[in-house]
């Protein structure tokens, strides 16, 4: 029997709510979030140095670097938002306001971490934030304008990434704006081989990655998303890039490969991209 179900919610405070489900993969989470809340998040550990607010916009993905400024949004949904960093990169950096901004984590911890610093930075003052695991969400139907996660999906089995891609096309308006960064590993990526060849040694972790090929990304979101037609690329890095960057011969002309739109940019990126992004057309 399936584990996907509808719970009830508990108030926490004025902002969140949780569900009463709990899970290991929930303590995991938990456990590094109440540890180091930026590593868990972003993957790097907390720089010691700065203002705070530098501290916590890190690793923000070139997406959002070029996102447009001063955009306005009715509902801003964010599945996985962790601590907070890319709507507070979106709101500090990039002037983007709404009316309502809904957070959905698995981790009590990060979301009463994200209402902190969003008081404290005075961002997105309108905001519902939910603890949910694999549970219907309390969110209207066709109420969100724009959707975004960010290295989430990655973490997750694949039976909740469709459970969950089934809610957040019920929540979705037609034509609402939807970013899945960084989502989906690439399957038959080299940049995906070390860390299928350390797990093998190690063992996985109940959040570790789960890969995709292109062809099953396009199918998923075409079969449980289709409110909304999808683009989607490949991140324009791979492992190789970030541990030798200097070291690999030609990486500067590889590198220009992989930011064009030519056939070569297709296949290089199929070969070494290190995950799929799914952005909705325009």
């Amino acid at each position: 029997m399936s584990n996907l179900q509808s719970n009830s919610y508990d108030d926490i405070s004025k902002n969140i709510i949780t569900c009463n489900k709990t899970s290991e993969y929930q303590k995991v989470w938990e456990k590094e979030a109440s540890e180091d809340s930026v590593k868990s998040a972003a993957g790097i550990d907390r720089i010691q140095k700065g203002n705070e607010i530098d501290q916590l916009l890190v690793k923000i993905p070139q997406f959002y670097e070029n996102f447009k400024s001063g955009k306005h949004y009715g509902h801003i949904l964010e599945f996985g938002p962790g601590y907070g960093r890319i709507p507070l990169y979106l709101s500090k950096k990039k002037d983007v306001q709404c009316n309502l901004y809904t957070g959905i984590d698995i981790s009590i911890n990060m979301l009463k971490k994200l209402d902190s610093y969003f008081d404290k930075y005075d961002t997105f003052p309108n905001r519902k934030l939910i603890r949910q695991e694999n549970t219907s969400l309390p969110v209207e139907n066709d109420s969100v304008d724009l959707i975004i996660s960010s290295a989430v999906f990655l973490h997750m089995n694949k039976e909740s990434v469709i459970f969950t891609l089934k809610e957040l096309n019920r929540v979705a308006k037609k034509g609402c704006e939807v970013h899945f960064i960084g989502s989906f590993p690439n399957f038959y990526g080299l940049g995906s081989f070390p860390s299928n060849f350390i797990s093998f040694f190690k063992g996985k972790k109940t959040n570790y990655m789960k890969f995709y090929s292109l062809s099953e990304v396009q199918d998923l979101l075409k079969e449980h998303f289709d409110k909304i037609s999808f683009d989607i690329s490949v991140s324009d890095f791979s492992v190789f890039h970030r541990k030798f960057p200097k070291a690999i011969p030609f990486n500067k002309k590889f590198r220009k490969y992989s930011l064009d739109n030519s056939p070569h940019s297709q296949l290089y990126n199929l070969a070494f991209g290190s995950c799929f992004s799914a952005i909705s057309k325009k």
